[in-house]
Parts: C-alpha cells; structure tokens; sequence
C-alpha cells in the first residue's frame, strides 16, 4: 500500500514538472548563458585533446603495422585510436553545440 501511495506521488511530482512554463525551459533563457558558456570552456579543450591523443595512437597502430608487428597488437592499437578520435569528435561536437546556443542566448 505503502508503494503505491508513492508512486502516485511520484507520477504527480513529473506531471507537475512537465507543467512548467515555457519560458523556464527557453534556450534563450539568461542562466542559460553562463551553462553554455561553461560548457563551451569545458568540451571544447577536451574534444581538441581528444581528437590529438587519436590521431597520435592512430600514428603508433600505423609505425607496429609497418614494423611487421603481429596482427593482433596493431590492430588493438589502431581500434584503441578510432575510439579516442571519434569521442574526440563527439565531444568536440557537443562543444560546438554549445557555442551556437550560446550565440543565440546572446541575441535574445
């Protein structure tokens, strides 16, 4: 009984949070600024180091394969090194997703 009293209570809880104003969730909204910009700050850096620390990698997977190292070691390497390049590009991503909201928080 005890856990359906809470549940209800909780279904409540999210239909009132759905049922806040507009303006409240508006990426134009002021406070918003300052996330985006902190964010901004933040992803940006990290995608760049990223996206180096890949493209080394992918120089070491590239020097073993040429050195005639076993299969199995360039081939780790070199999946080790899309992975790093490739969340360096999705986070660099979400950093540019962040200026561009930022820029339109600017304007309003």
């Amino acid at each position: 009984m005890q856990q359906l009293v809470s549940l209800t209570l909780l279904k409540q809880d999210k239909m009132q949070d759905n049922a806040q104003p507009q303006h409240l969730h508006n990426p134009h909204n002021v406070d918003d600024y300052g996330q985006h910009a902190r964010k901004w700050r933040m992803f940006a850096p990290f995608g760049l180091v990223l996206i180096g620390c890949g493209a080394s990698i992918l120089g070491e997977a590239i020097s073993q394969k040429l050195d005639s190292a076993p299969f199995w070691t360039w081939f780790w390497w070199g999946t080790a090194a899309l992975v790093v390049l490739n969340a360096g590009v999705a986070v660099f991503g979400e950093a540019v997703k962040c200026r561009v909201l930022l820029e339109l928080s600017k304007r309003a």
